[in-house]
């Protein structure tokens, strides 16, 4: 009976971290371009960073000091706003909004971009994901959408969710891939 509790107990911890973490803000009306972005530093509805502090993480002036990295991340996020940027070790953290959307970016300090990762609205997402994602998993509806990027790809991480169920999945060009399956309580 023990063990039940616990495991029980663990998967309300579980589903309770998951919906902070991955709590997102309506969509605003209008198209990308007319989006207005939130203020940047912190979680909507909360008191709690959208990043972490550290000691060994250091504010810096991007323009003077990486001029170099700043032309790469401007070509690739062009538009972007409310930029935060954060050295820590030999790496460049940029907390930011594109085109409405949260993104977190991390470069190398020779310019090139280690990771980001963004949270995006349903409508972000490529129509030929959905439609596929729609006939595979009919009764599930979109909870969650992230898109992870390096220099040569791009895949979505998504929460799919039912009376009964969340199900992780991860979709590329070539395959959607489910991850796991969690029971809601």
């Amino acid at each position: 009976m023990k063990a039940i509790v616990k495991s029980g107990m663990a998967v309300i911890f579980f589903l309770a971290a998951s919906l902070a973490f991955f709590a997102q803000v309506a969509p605003e009306k209008g198209d990308r371009n007319n989006r207005q972005p939130q203020a940047v530093g912190m979680m909507p509805g909360t008191n709690m960073s959208l990043h972490f502090s550290d000691k060994d993480q250091v504010d810096i002036n991007p323009e003077t000091e990486y001029p170099v990295v700043v032309k790469r991340f401007r070509k690739l996020f062009p538009g972007a706003t409310k930029e935060a940027w954060y050295k820590e070790e030999n790496s460049l953290f940029i907390y930011f909004f594109h085109w409405g959307n949260k993104v977190t970016a991390v470069f190398n300090l020779q310019s090139s971009l280690n990771y980001a990762i963004a949270n995006l609205e349903i409508a972000d997402l490529p129509g030929r994901f959905i439609d596929k994602i729609e006939r595979l998993y009919k009764g599930y509806g979109f909870f969650n959408v992230k898109q992870i990027m390096r220099a040569d790809c791009s895949a979505y991480e998504i929460i799919l969710v039912n009376l009964c169920e969340y199900v992780i999945i991860n979709v590329t060009e070539e395959e959607i891939t489910e991850q796991r399956r969690v029971r809601k309580i």
